[in-house]
């Protein structure tokens, strides 16, 4: 896969042989490989993320848009990603920059590339925490974000710093353990209240037409 850094973390075995002993007890060239992989490449594919449209689900993993879609057309995704169901349910990222991992000089040229914050320019590595903002997609270094909203006016409404368009809400990247329980119970809470509406919305339709059907 060329100088994208992702290929040596498709192996399966070294994936669940992580999952199953902690990254703190991993080498430190493991733990910058796994970290590499987690920002820099598709969670499905494991290809790196500069070669095609990229976007985010609820749960703040990144993934090439034609290897999801495709994995959703095929019924083929991985029971951990069963919460997307339909294109609603993941954020198409906006176009970004591309740069070179933390490279200068003639490395830079051969260093794996990576996205980078459209306001900062800061390669995202996963050193710095990123953000995207929903609807419009823009991809920003975390801290950045923070710094623009810290402008807002009280009474405001919150917008991109990028295109201005009101935000709806803001997906955290690659989320820490604690942050992804607390997005994985946010989201069933959600998606309980979502089937809840749905039922209720099924039961007056159905009471409507009955009552139709008695007029007759």
């Amino acid at each position: 896969m060329g100088n994208d850094g992702c290929s040596m973390m498709t192996d399966r075995r070294f994936l669940v042989n992580v999952r199953q002993s902690g990254e703190n007890a991993l080498p430190i060239q493991d733990k910058e490989s796994i970290r590499h992989a987690r920002w820099c490449c598709c969670s499905l594919t494991g290809q790196a993320l500069t070669k095609g449209p990229v976007v985010c689900d609820r749960l703040g993993s990144l993934f090439l848009r034609k290897a999801l879609v495709a994995a959703l057309l095929s019924k083929n995704l991985p029971s951990q990603y069963s919460h997307i169901k339909k294109s609603s349910d993941f954020l198409n990222i906006a176009p970004a920059p591309v740069t070179s991992t933390g490279k200068k000089g003639a490395k830079a040229a051969k260093a794996p590339q990576t996205l980078q914050c459209a306001l900062s320019g800061e390669a995202m590595t996963g050193v710095q925490p990123f953000v995207v903002v929903d609807p419009c997609g823009h991809l920003l270094q975390h801290a950045a974000y923070d710094e623009c909203v810290s402008l807002v006016e009280p009474g405001q409404k919150t917008t991109c710093p990028v295109c201005n368009v009101p935000v709806k809400r803001v997906q955290v990247l690659c989320p820490s353990v604690g942050e992804l329980a607390k997005m994985k119970t946010e989201l069933e809470a959600e998606l309980a209240l979502a089937k809840e509406a749905k039922k209720a919305l099924k039961a007056k339709k159905k009471e409507k037409k009955a009552k139709g059907a008695a007029k007759k």
